[in-house]
């Protein structure tokens, strides 16, 4: 089972398909396995809250956004960068990785569990706004369809 709430099968259905490309689509299981692990799917190593620890924002979270090619992990980048934290509460840095620098790593440290929140919570507006952009206009995506 997963966590979606779609309303139907169909629906359903449908977003796993269009989340293809943009994500990956694991069991829960997988995930608890990879947290158990320390490492993704890839055996990429995760970064653990021990691994590094600043005093003055002792609250972490990275996320990994897999893109269908390295163009629109870059895009999504420099769109993103524009929007820059207010204050000095939320630190947030990107990079490119994986093998064809496909993958977007969102970095965030923050003062207090809270403007982490707020900070990651706004950050997936951003990414869903950039993905369906992404299905909606740009045709090179759809020619394998």
């Amino acid at each position: 089972h997963d966590a979606c709430a779609a309303t139907s099968q169909a629906n359903h259905d449908k977003g796993l398909h269009g989340a293809k490309g943009f994500a990956r689509i694991v069991s829960t299981q997988q995930v608890l396995q990879e947290i158990d692990n320390g490492s993704n799917s890839n055996g990429e190593r995760k970064r653990r809250s021990g691994d590094h620890y600043n005093q003055d924002y002792p609250y972490a979270c990275e996320i990994e956004v897999t893109f269908p090619t390295p163009r629109h992990a870059e895009q999504t980048q420099r769109v993103m960068e524009v929007d820059q934290e207010i204050g000095d509460r939320v630190r947030k840095s990107f990079s490119l990785c994986g093998d064809d620098k496909n993958v977007l790593r969102i970095s965030f440290e923050a003062t207090e569990a809270k403007f982490l929140r707020v900070s990651v919570s706004s950050c997936y507006d951003f990414l869903t706004v950039a993905l369906k952009v992404f299905q909606e206009f740009d045709h090179e995506l759809h020619k394998d369809s």
